[in-house]
């Protein structure tokens, strides 16, 4: 799937190049050593949290997730209201993982999830 357009990106990245999926991708093809973003609706005022199930494995390496949110224009104050949760990824060595996400209630391990995400990466050799 390709980068979502920078209208839709969610949070910015310093580093500009690098790519920000968001929940519609379904395969990511990225370069070893190349870094690339996950960002899925949330809302921080819900119980919910998306994570990672299982965890990474090679060839890529979580670096980082962070919150950000989203007041409606002219809401100063407001409450209640969505943001964006987004997963910083390193590639390594060549090779393919699925990542498993899903946005599930923090106090309630054992209830199904009220959203998923599967993603195929498939790592490329430089």
């Amino acid at each position: 799937s390709a980068p979502v357009p920078e209208a839709d990106a969610g949070p910015k990245d310093p580093d500009a190049s690098t790519p920000v999926y968001d929940g519609t991708a379904r395969t990511i093809e990225t370069h070893a050593g190349d870094r690339f973003m996950v960002a899925l609706a949330a809302n921080v005022g819900t119980p919910y949290k998306w994570r990672l199930d299982p965890p990474p494995k090679p060839p890529v390496t979580l670096v980082d997730r962070k919150y950000s949110d989203a007041p409606p224009k002219g809401c100063a104050g407001c409450t209640g209201y969505g943001g964006t949760e987004t997963f910083t990824f390193a590639a390594g060595a060549a090779g393919s993982v699925s990542l498993h996400f899903v946005y599930a209630h923090v106090g309630k391990r054992t209830a199904p999830p009220s959203k998923t995400l599967d993603l195929d990466v498939h790592v490329m050799a430089r």
